[in-house]
Protein backbone atom coordinates (compact mmCIF):
# COMPACT_ATOMS: atom_id res chain seq x y z
CA UNK A 1 0.00 0.00 0.00
CA UNK A 2 1.01 3.44 -0.94
CA UNK A 3 0.71 6.25 1.84
CA UNK A 4 -1.50 8.10 -0.42
CA UNK A 5 -4.35 5.32 -0.35
CA UNK A 6 -3.81 4.05 -3.85
CA UNK A 7 -2.44 0.39 -3.96
CA UNK A 8 1.19 -0.33 -5.31
CA UNK A 9 1.38 -1.43 -9.20
CA UNK A 10 3.47 -4.84 -9.19
CA UNK A 11 4.93 -4.73 -12.12
CA UNK A 12 4.48 -8.01 -14.05
CA UNK A 13 2.47 -6.99 -17.04
CA UNK A 14 -0.28 -9.65 -16.84
CA UNK A 15 -0.17 -8.81 -12.76
CA UNK A 16 0.04 -4.77 -13.71
CA UNK A 17 -3.18 -5.67 -16.92
CA UNK A 18 -5.18 -7.53 -13.81
CA UNK A 19 -4.12 -4.87 -11.07
CA UNK A 20 -4.96 -2.13 -13.58
CA UNK A 21 -8.31 -3.91 -14.92
CA UNK A 22 -9.66 -3.99 -11.03
CA UNK A 23 -9.28 -0.26 -11.14
CA UNK A 24 -11.68 0.86 -14.30
CA UNK A 25 -9.23 -0.27 -16.97
CA UNK A 26 -10.52 0.00 -20.49
CA UNK A 27 -9.11 -3.19 -23.05
CA UNK A 28 -8.64 -1.98 -26.29
CA UNK A 29 -7.21 -5.51 -27.20
CA UNK A 30 -5.80 -8.71 -25.73
CA UNK A 31 -2.31 -7.19 -26.44
CA UNK A 32 -2.22 -3.67 -25.83
CA UNK A 33 -4.22 -2.21 -22.81
CA UNK A 34 -5.02 1.22 -22.14
CA UNK A 35 -5.48 2.56 -18.23
CA UNK A 36 -8.13 5.32 -17.47
CA UNK A 37 -5.64 7.66 -17.51
CA UNK A 38 -5.41 7.95 -21.05
CA UNK A 39 -1.40 8.36 -21.34
CA UNK A 40 -0.55 5.05 -19.32
CA UNK A 41 -0.73 2.10 -21.74
CA UNK A 42 0.62 -1.47 -21.03
CA UNK A 43 2.45 -3.59 -24.32
CA UNK A 44 3.06 -6.85 -24.56
CA UNK A 45 4.31 -8.69 -27.41
CA UNK A 46 7.09 -7.18 -30.79
CA UNK A 47 4.10 -5.98 -33.24
CA UNK A 48 1.84 -4.26 -30.92
CA UNK A 49 4.91 -2.34 -29.30
CA UNK A 50 5.87 -1.50 -33.16
CA UNK A 51 2.27 -0.22 -33.62
CA UNK A 52 2.49 1.88 -30.49
CA UNK A 53 5.34 3.78 -31.68
CA UNK A 54 3.79 4.46 -34.69
CA UNK A 55 0.55 5.82 -33.17
CA UNK A 56 2.96 7.70 -30.57
CA UNK A 57 5.22 8.89 -33.17
CA UNK A 58 3.26 12.89 -32.58
CA UNK A 59 3.95 12.64 -29.02
CA UNK A 60 6.79 15.06 -27.92
CA UNK A 61 7.70 12.55 -25.75
CA UNK A 62 6.92 8.67 -24.90
CA UNK A 63 8.32 7.15 -22.11
CA UNK A 64 8.72 3.31 -22.11
CA UNK A 65 9.36 0.89 -19.02
CA UNK A 66 11.00 -1.81 -20.19
CA UNK A 67 10.64 -4.21 -16.86
CA UNK A 68 10.18 -7.76 -16.06
CA UNK A 69 7.97 -9.76 -13.62
CA UNK A 70 11.10 -11.04 -11.67
CA UNK A 71 12.44 -7.60 -11.05
CA UNK A 72 12.19 -6.72 -7.84
CA UNK A 73 13.33 -3.22 -9.17
CA UNK A 74 10.98 -3.12 -11.66
CA UNK A 75 8.14 -3.07 -8.94
CA UNK A 76 9.55 -0.27 -7.19
CA UNK A 77 9.34 1.76 -10.19
CA UNK A 78 6.09 1.48 -10.99
CA UNK A 79 4.45 3.59 -8.81
CA UNK A 80 6.34 6.53 -9.93
CA UNK A 81 5.84 6.16 -13.39
CA UNK A 82 2.02 6.34 -13.05
CA UNK A 83 3.24 9.43 -10.87
CA UNK A 84 5.25 11.25 -14.08
CA UNK A 85 1.81 10.42 -16.12
CA UNK A 86 0.11 12.33 -14.09
CA UNK A 87 2.50 15.26 -14.40
CA UNK A 88 2.67 15.27 -18.00
CA UNK A 89 -0.22 14.51 -19.55
CA UNK A 90 0.07 15.34 -22.92
CA UNK A 91 3.25 12.47 -23.16
CA UNK A 92 2.83 8.71 -23.31
CA UNK A 93 3.62 5.84 -20.84
CA UNK A 94 3.98 2.67 -21.53
CA UNK A 95 5.00 -0.55 -19.99
CA UNK A 96 6.16 -3.59 -21.18
CA UNK A 97 7.61 -6.77 -20.11
CA UNK A 98 11.32 -7.46 -21.52
CA UNK A 99 10.17 -11.33 -22.14
CA UNK A 100 7.58 -10.22 -24.17
CA UNK A 101 10.09 -7.86 -26.37
CA UNK A 102 12.35 -11.07 -27.28
CA UNK A 103 13.38 -8.53 -30.62
CA UNK A 104 13.03 -5.29 -29.15
CA UNK A 105 14.61 -6.23 -25.76
CA UNK A 106 17.95 -8.54 -27.02
CA UNK A 107 20.69 -5.82 -26.26
CA UNK A 108 19.12 -4.41 -23.11
CA UNK A 109 21.56 -5.55 -19.98
CA UNK A 110 19.88 -4.49 -17.08
CA UNK A 111 15.95 -4.36 -15.70
CA UNK A 112 14.25 -1.52 -15.24
CA UNK A 113 15.68 0.08 -18.42
CA UNK A 114 13.73 2.84 -19.50
CA UNK A 115 13.64 4.22 -23.27
CA UNK A 116 12.89 7.91 -23.77
CA UNK A 117 11.11 9.01 -27.66
CA UNK A 118 10.79 12.19 -28.79
CA UNK A 119 8.93 12.21 -31.74
CA UNK A 120 9.27 8.48 -32.94
CA UNK A 121 12.76 8.79 -32.38
CA UNK A 122 14.73 6.92 -29.17
CA UNK A 123 16.82 9.93 -27.28
CA UNK A 124 17.95 8.32 -24.19
CA UNK A 125 17.91 5.39 -22.54
CA UNK A 126 18.26 4.99 -18.78
CA UNK A 127 19.49 1.35 -17.92
CA UNK A 128 18.85 0.25 -13.85
CA UNK A 129 16.59 3.31 -13.65
CA UNK A 130 16.08 4.73 -10.60
CA UNK A 131 13.29 6.90 -9.44
CA UNK A 132 15.34 10.11 -9.02
CA UNK A 133 16.54 9.08 -12.14
CA UNK A 134 13.20 8.90 -14.18
CA UNK A 135 11.94 11.77 -12.99
CA UNK A 136 14.89 13.84 -13.69
CA UNK A 137 15.12 12.82 -17.19
CA UNK A 138 11.64 13.19 -18.07
CA UNK A 139 11.53 16.48 -16.59
CA UNK A 140 14.64 16.89 -18.39
CA UNK A 141 13.00 15.91 -21.98
CA UNK A 142 9.59 16.72 -21.75
CA UNK A 143 11.22 20.66 -21.56
CA UNK A 144 12.84 19.95 -25.27
CA UNK A 145 10.88 21.06 -28.32
CA UNK A 146 10.62 19.61 -31.83
CA UNK A 147 13.05 22.07 -33.53
CA UNK A 148 15.99 20.66 -31.89
CA UNK A 149 15.64 17.40 -33.48
CA UNK A 150 14.58 18.46 -37.08
CA UNK A 151 18.23 18.99 -38.00
CA UNK A 152 18.39 15.71 -37.64
CA UNK A 153 18.28 13.29 -40.40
Amino acid sequence: MRGDGEEEIAFSVSDLSSSLSSSSLSSSSSSTTTTTQRNVSVIKGEESFKKKLDETKGKQLVVVNFGASWCKHCHKLSPSVFDEAEKYPNSEFIFTDVDLLPETAKFMRWTPTVGIYKFGRKVDEIEQCKIRQLKDRVWLWSDLKETRFESRG
